[in-house]
């Protein structure tokens, strides 16, 4: 099953602390480097390599945190891209290699529309919110299974 993210949706007034503690876990996780960790897999090959570091060239967005690259280990670094549109490349297929996009959007129906932009019917969408109103909301990505 893959319903790993593709990336994140966040409100503007958590952006700061979201991208910090992103950083602060990542750190923990590798206190070496990401490189020199034995934890972190590698692109199983070149292709694979050339295609996520395609994804990576090609989006308007920002890299916020990681973003290194070594073709000779088919290395590609955890890396968080802010983008600033549901339409940026980074966005158009499933990176399936070790980069995030970040968005931000101050209002939830505007989230929602954005969701549905980036993709029609999402494998999954959570959300994270301590307002049952706003977790309701999540429902209008139920459908029927047969």
């Amino acid at each position: 099953m893959c319903a790993a993210p593709g990336y994140i949706l966040c409100h503007p007034e958590v952006e700061q602390e979201l991208v910090a503690e992103i950083a602060k876990a990542w750190k923990g996780l590798y206190p070496n480097g990401v490189q020199a960790s034995g934890d972190i897999a590698r692109m199983n090959n070149n292709r694979s390599f050339n295609r996520v570091k395609s994804l990576l060239q090609s989006t308007k967005g920002e890299i916020l945190l990681g973003g290194n690259l070594d073709e000779t280990d088919n290395f590609i670094e955890p890396t968080l891209v802010k983008v600033d549109s549901p339409t940026d490349p980074l966005l158009r297929d499933e990176a399936f290699g070790p980069i995030i996009a970040l968005l931000t959007e101050a209002d939830l129906d505007r989230a929602l529309i954005t969701i549905r932009t980036i993709c029609a019917t999402p494998l999954a969408v959570y959300i994270f919110s301590s307002d049952k109103k706003e977790q309701n909301k999540r429902g209008c990505f139920r459908r029927k299974v047969f």
